[in-house]
C-alpha cells in the first residue's frame, strides 16, 4: 500500500487554509455581520486579524504597490503551490543543497580560516543582526521543513520495498531487467533518506 506523501499532504492543507481564510475576508468585507467558525470570542477572532492592516503584504508592503499589496492568503497559496511542484521535482536537488550549504559552512568555521576579531565584525553586521533577531524562527521552521522531508524520504523507501517484495512474490514477472529497475529506484530512495537524515542531524 502506497503512503500519502506528507509534504504534498500538508501543503494540499494549507492551500485549503488560504482558501478559507480568502474567503472569510471576502464575507466580511461584504456582510459586516458575517461570523466565521474561527471566530471563538472578542479576543480571539480570525475575522478581526485578516481584516487589519497587516492582513495585505504582510504589513510591510505600502499600498502604493498594487502589484504586491495583496492579500497574505493570495501569498501563501503561491508558497504551498511551489512546495508541492518542489515535492515532485527539485525537492532532493535542494535538499542535498541545503546538506552541501551546511557542510561548507562547518567547514568554514571549523578551519582558522579567520580570526576571532573578524567574525566578531561580521556578526555585528546591520542586516546580519537583523537575521539574527529572527534565528529562532528560521531554526524552528527549517527543522519542521526537514523532518518532512524526511518523512517523505522514509515514505519512498517503504513504497519502493514494498514494490520489490511484490515483485519478488511473481518469479513470472521477475527479469533481470525488471528487477534492475526497481533495486534502482530502492537506491535512489535509500540515497534521498541519507542526505535528509544527514542534512536534519547537521541542523540539529
Amino acid at each position: 500500500m502506497k503512503l500519502i506523501n506528507p509534504v504534498i499532504l500538508l501543503s494540499s492543507l494549507g492551500c485549503l487554509l488560504c482558501i478559507y481564510t480568502l474567503h472569510v475576508e471576502y464575507s466580511v468585507e461584504t456582510d459586516k455581520n458575517y461570523r466565521a467558525l474561527c471566530d471563538v470570542s472578542e479576543h480571539v477572532s480570525c475575522s478581526r486579524v485578516l481584516t487589519s492592516p497587516f492582513s495585505k503584504g504582510f504589513g510591510l508592503v505600502q499600498p502604493e504597490f498594487r502589484l504586491l499589496h495583496q492579500r497574505n492568503p493570495i501569498y501563501g497559496l503561491g508558497f504551498y503551490i511551489i512546495i508541492m511542484l518542489l515535492a515532485r521535482t527539485m525537492l532532493w536537488h535542494l535538499t542535498a543543497a541545503f546538506l552541501y550549504a551546511e557542510m561548507f559552512t562547518v567547514f568554514v568555521v571549523m578551519l582558522p580560516l579567520f580570526s576571532s576579531r573578524t567574525w566578531s565584525k561580521f556578526f555585528k553586521i546591520g542586516w546580519v543582526q537583523k537575521v539574527a533577531e529572527f534565528s529562532n524562527y528560521y531554526f524552528n521552521f527549517f527543522l519542521v521543513l526537514l523532518g518532512m522531508v524526511l518523512i517523505e524520504a522514509l515514505r519512498q523507501v517503504m513504497n519502493q520495498r514494498s514494490a520489490y517484495e511484490t515483485l519478488k512474490s511473481h518469479p513470472s514477472d521477475l527479469r533481470p531487467e525488471t528487477e534492475s529497475l526497481f533495486l534502482m529506484r530502492m537506491f535512489r530512495a535509500q540515497r534521498n533518506l541519507y542526505i535528509a537524515g544527514f542534512a536534519l542531524f547537521m541542523w540539529l
